[in-house]
């Protein structure tokens, strides 16, 4: 508006989840690959404006590869030749792949270190906390041959790509690459009180792997190098893997239910073992634009989970927007990131209306009888991957 209306009175809201989350591993590829500044400027002044306060941040992470394994006799080259582009580097750091479109140009290591250091000082300018990448054993498919002692577990095929061999965390060599990742990581892009890992995801093989022992190793390396350290953890399928989780301090643990508007998962796993745990939503696969959706999901759902799972009566901390494609529906976004703010379903109907005022300037029923027919249509629908 070219005029702001005037606020008479100050106006408070506390909101009841202490973690609004945003972005899964795979929006960074599909969408936000080849961003530059002025786009990723834009992004976090949305994220602010809707409350968010950790945000999943992986850009940067190539030159923290290359300085931590430097000290393992690998060359800048050897490194930027096993990493991924940025169009597929998170499925890297999910241990789905590597060396995909690869070798990854100096040029692009230098941009992404240079944007991933902007976005995190400005992340933590507007009052919000990175989610940095955690260290969780994958390596060079050389790694072996260059420390033939070194226990490494073949993790094989994912979708037709080999993935990243893992070295087991109960190995002595496990510690020191964690240290360096995090040492050159912390000098990078500073330190981070939450980090992602997540071994096997969509697959790979624990044949041979004491996972409650992995577990202890993998955030024993996590609070060595950060003390006040979160293990951030995705409910993807089979993960992650109970035996592992209570090994743990689950208050260390943060576990994002990634797809709950289609199955929440932490009722049929007990809350995760009693873990702390994001009522998450996906909804949009591959950065995919289409009219689909589960408005009333959004709108329903993360409150009651409140109401049954919220503080003092069970491990709900919050919300996440886990979208593959940034802003790609801005009216089920605009209901889902509502729930940051409140701890009551709004009435349908009502704030259909007032969505229509905001978004349109102006009081239009036509506007306000389409919205309701897409409520009732395509955004009643399933979600379509």
């Amino acid at each position: 508006p070219k005029t702001r209306s005037p606020v008479d009175r100050k106006i408070r809201v506390v909101s009841p989840y202490a973690f609004r989350y945003a972005y899964n591993y795979c929006t960074h590829g599909y969408t936000m690959a080849w961003w530059d500044w002025p786009r990723w400027e834009r992004e976090l002044d949305f994220l602010a404006l809707k409350g968010v306060n950790l945000a999943l941040i992986i850009e940067g992470q190539e030159q923290v590869w290359i300085n931590a394994l430097q000290k393992f006799g690998y060359t800048d080259s050897a490194v930027r030749s096993w990493l991924c582009l940025p169009s597929h580097q998170p499925w890297q750091y999910m241990s789905n792949i590597e060396d995909s479109g690869g070798p990854v140009p100096p040029a692009v290591v230098e941009k992404r270190l240079a944007l991933g250091r902007k976005i995190v000082a400005r992340l933590r300018e507007l009052g919000m906390e990175p989610v940095l990448q955690g260290y969780y054993g994958i390596v060079p498919s050389d790694f072996k041959t260059r420390f033939p002692e070194a226990k490494i577990h073949q993790q094989g095929q994912w979708a037709g790509s080999k993935r990243p061999d893992m070295l087991d965390p109960l190995d002595p060599l496990f510690p020191k690459v964690a240290a360096a990742i995090y040492e050159a990581q912390s000098g990078l892009l500073g330190g981070a009180r939450f980090l992602a890992a997540d071994p096997f995801h969509e697959g790979g093989d624990p044949t041979g792997i004491d996972l409650a022992a992995c577990g202890q190793a993998i955030f024993g390396a996590m609070a060595k190098a950060r003390p006040d350290v979160t293990w951030v953890l995705q409910s993807w399928q089979d993960n992650p893997r109970q035996s592992m989780l209570d090994g743990l301090d689950k208050t260390r643990l943060l576990v994002l239910d990634l797809f709950c508007e289609n199955k929440e998962n932490w009722r049929e796993r007990g809350q995760f073992g009693h873990t702390p745990w994001l009522w998450c939503t996906i909804h949009n696969f591959g950065g995919n634009v289409g009219l689909s959706g589960r408005l009333d999901a959004l709108r329903e759902a993360p409150v009651r989970a409140l109401a049954e799972a919220g503080p003092g009566k069970g491990q709900m901390r919050g919300i996440g927007a886990l979208m593959e494609g940034s802003e790609t529906q801005p009216l089920l976004w605009e209901m889902f990131f509502g729930n940051a703010w409140r701890s009551e379903a709004p009435d349908a109907a009502r704030w259909l209306s007032d969505y229509g005022r905001r978004r349109y300037g102006a009081q239009a029923p036509a506007a306000v009888r389409a919205l309701q027919i897409l409520r009732e249509t395509v955004y009643g629908s399933a979600v379509v991957d």
